[in-house]
């Protein structure tokens, strides 16, 4: 949710709940992973270059040989 807003968006938009914890239910389920709301979700946030994106990209650069 810090990183949705960071980049200005509603993860209601998504579908999904702005509750912490109804959201975290969500996310734990077996079929988030192929949601499709989820996945463009995820999209946006990399689109739009979330901070905790941009980190997490960084991390798996330095870890990962290419």
């Amino acid at each position: 949710m810090w990183n949705a807003a960071q980049v200005n968006l509603n993860v209601a938009d998504y579908g999904f709940h702005t509750d912490v914890r109804q959201l975290g239910v969500k996310l734990k389920s077996r079929s988030i992973e192929t949601d499709p709301d989820y996945l463009k979700l995820l999209k946006d946030l990399h689109t739009r270059q979330a901070p905790g994106f941009l980190t997490l990209e960084r991390i798996l650069n330095d870890i990962i040989p290419t």
